[in-house]
């Protein structure tokens, strides 16, 4: 099994992330900001994949994975971007900082499992 971090501040969203993962092969943790994904990745050594929303209070997505990246301990996990915002100077911000991919939000489940299919098939 596939273990799966995502960062989301947002409750309801959580939610339907866990909701949406129940039913499959991966197992996924959630957090609520930035801080906690890097607190978490550093201590759950065997999480394989992160999906990380960007405006988080606390810490962003783009800070958390600028900081993920810098540890040699947990710089190779791929991390995709949630996020409403698909600005291009967004979308090359986010590739700025470290992520590979990014989802769009409100999510759409088929193309959300694609893009973690996707990046399961790099470890």
């Amino acid at each position: 099994m596939i273990k799966i971090l995502a960062a989301e501040d947002n409750k309801v969203n959580r939610f339907l992330l866990q909701k949406l993962f129940e039913p499959t092969d991966y197992e996924l943790y959630t957090v609520e900001n930035g801080a906690e994904a890097v607190e978490f990745l550093l201590n759950n050594p065997d999480i394989k994949l992160v999906l990380m929303d960007i405006h988080m209070p606390v810490m962003s997505g783009t800070e958390a994975t600028i900081t993920i990246k810098q540890n040699d301990a947990i710089k190779h996990i791929p991390i995709i971007a949630l996020t409403a915002s698909v600005i291009r100077s967004d979308i090359h911000t986010c590739y700025e900082a470290g992520m590979v991919d990014f989802v769009e939000k409100p999510l759409q489940t088929d193309i959300l499992f694609s893009v973690v299919e996707k990046w399961s098939n790099t470890f």
